[in-house]
């Protein structure tokens, strides 16, 4: 008899409400993309989300934390930062949280070693309630720290720091307010502000761990009073493997909830590459890899951003449009989403670098030096996808992008000389000039000798045709805009969408089909990948070349692999960029028509 795949692995199955919602609901605000506008949002809370532990998932809590996370950005773009933490207060002091209290670092102009903390307190049944909110946005100079790892130690030192001042913050709260007993903890970050959530509640589970409270030996807590929800996270922490595992993704951890979306550059750094991770379960938000229900959920999230005040700021949604261009090494086929794109141009360039030590060595200094010096006023003109975007314009319009693209390939020494005068072009169009526009190129000279350096060979054509593709450069943007992870996470929760089209999931799969085979594969009866042709179609990310075809499928059942031939086959269980894929299942002759 032959052998069988057999996928007996949890299916997520999409929720339709049949009523309307009853929980009490608020007004709160969080500070717009690029503008640091009020913009108003109804945030459905109760207190007995808290009743079950902390490992459970909860869509509902998690949507309040997005809320919570947003609620600390900087509602200026200014340098008066005396108001800066309005919203945070606004949101505690609406949900019923007292005692609200804010870092010096909360209401000062950020600088390169700083990080907003906000606190508050709310008494529920036999325990208090601390809710923490982190600046993860309008931070400034920050963004020096961001790019800071260190040469060596147990963490990135710039979100060491983060956590060092949110343990501290929290640490001298509890004691100038008294609190003592049973307690438990509700904290939310977002992009740096998640780094910073993720390294300081992973840091007091290890603790509980080797029975410490860094809290104070006056509180009962356990690892499930801890809810932490940490959005669009970069990775701060060296991770540890045992028998194969990721040490911080273990049951210690499991109350945090890291919400990662794929096409999102920045939860890719710091790389794994380097040794980083993060700390609890990263659950991905909905894309074309992780969720068969992807089209119809994205529909409803396009209709939560049009629904905002500010989304004439932010304007549709572009991801779907990233296209790869100008592969080659063999490529007979090729339709890489964003993310999977990200993965490998992350990947070849932690390589490049040639790790952790080196990019401290040789590139960090030139790095943090570069945003300290574009935040030394507060923000610029416009965001850096914006700097990115105007030299993208310059590269079209001067109709200079393919003699980029030749001095890449061929004699990289000339690179820097037709590179330049777009620089300043684009510089100067954001007001940088003068000795200002001067020591910006200087720094920007140094990053792309590097850049050139680290990128060789045939890489140059996987990264740059595709990089220089203007409305790739605003795909990227875009993954990281706030509004968009608020948007998700509305589309996912009932009490906001009364039918929910999908969950986030913690894995997908890698299907891999040894040499170029002729094969159909069907989800539910529908065609999604069909190679009878000459090129090879399909709905999902797929790398095809002359030895393997590989597709990058949603964690489902319900799929069926049909070829004239019999095929070599391995099944494997992406848990996405901070995991080796593990293989689950493998056979050496899966027959046509046989279910996966």
């Amino acid at each position: 008899m032959k052998n069988k795949i057999k996928l007996l692995l949890p299916i997520f199955l999409s929720t339709t409400l049949s009523s309307c919602n009853t929980l009490p609901s608020y007004e709160v605000y969080f500070a717009s993309y690029k503008t640091a506008e009020k913009v108003s949002q109804k945030i459905f809370f109760e207190d007995s989300y808290f009743d079950k532990g902390a490992s459970e998932y909860n869509p509902s809590l998690a949507t309040c934390s997005a809320q919570l996370a947003l609620a600390g950005f900087a509602a200026t773009i200014t340098k008066n930062y005396s108001t800066a933490d309005s919203n945070a207060k606004n949101f505690f002091d609406t949900l019923g949280f007292e005692s609200y209290y804010a870092n010096d670092y909360g209401k000062k102009v950020p600088n390169a070693h700083s990080f907003g903390v906000f606190v508050a307190q709310k008494k529920i049944k036999d325990y208090t309630l601390l809710g923490v909110s982190v600046r993860g946005a309008g931070y400034l100079s920050e963004w020096a720290s961001n790019v800071t790892l260190g040469a060596d130690g147990e963490f990135a030192v710039g979100f060491k720091e983060a956590s060092d001042i949110y343990l501290d913050t929290l640490k001298s709260y509890i004691e100038n307010n008294s609190i003592t007993g049973k307690i438990k903890l509700w904290t939310a970050g977002y992009s740096r502000g998640g780094a910073g959530v993720n390294l300081s509640v992973g840091r007091l589970d290890t603790a509980l761990i080797n029975n410490e409270k860094l809290l104070g030996n006056s509180l009962e807590y356990t690892k499930e009073d801890l809810y932490a929800y940490c959005f669009e996270p970069p990775a701060g922490k060296v991770v540890e493997i045992l028998d194969g595992k990721i040490v911080e993704k273990g049951e210690d951890y499991s109350n945090i909830h890291c919400l990662v979306n794929k096409n999102d550059p920045v939860p890719f750094l710091a790389p794994i590459e380097f040794g980083f991770g993060r700390y609890g379960i990263d659950h991905y938000l909905p894309d074309l890899t992780t969720s068969n229900t992807y089209k119809e959920h994205i529909e409803i999230v396009q209709e939560n951003l049009r629904s905002l005040s500010n989304y004439s700021v932010i304007g549709d949604y572009p991801i779907d449009k990233f296209m790869t261009k100008g592969f080659s090494n063999g490529l007979k086929k090729h339709q890489f989403t964003q993310g999977k794109f990200l993965d490998t141009f992350i990947t070849s360039l932690a390589y490049g670098i040639g790790g952790r030590q080196a990019y401290s060595e040789n590139f960090e200094g030139a790095i943090s030096s570069l945003f300290q010096f574009i935040y030394r006023n507060g923000a610029p003109k416009d965001s850096l996808f914006d700097l990115a975007i105007a030299l993208g314009k310059n590269l079209i319009l001067l109709d200079t992008e393919e003699v980029i693209l030749k001095d890449l390939q061929h004699n990289p020494s000339y690179l820097w000389k037709d590179l330049k005068p777009l620089l300043v072009r684009a510089l100067k169009n954001q007001n940088i000039q003068g000795l200002e526009l001067d020591k910006l190129i200087e720094t920007l000279h140094s990053l792309i000798n590097a850049l050139i350096t680290m990128l060789k060979g045939e890489d140059y054509l996987l990264i740059f045709p595709t990089l220089f593709h203007l409305d790739n450069i605003k795909c990227l943007g875009f993954a990281h805009i706030p509004e968009l992870l608020l948007s998700h996470m509305k589309a996912l929760d009932k009490n906001h969408n009364r039918a929910v089209k999908a969950s986030v999931s913690d894995a997908s799969y890698i299907l891999e089909i040894e040499g170029v085979q002729n094969f159909e594969l069907y989800y539910q009866n529908k065609v999604v990948v069909d190679s009878s042709g000459e090129e090879v179609k399909t709905s999902y990310s797929l790398e095809n070349n002359e030895t393997f075809c590989r597709i990058f499928l949603p964690k489902d059942k319900g799929y069926r692999l049909v070829s004239s031939e019999d095929l070599k086959v391995s099944l494997y269980e992406n848990k996405g960029v901070y995991y080796t894929p593990e293989e689950v299942t493998y056979d050496d002759s899966i027959l046509k028509g046989e279910f996966l």
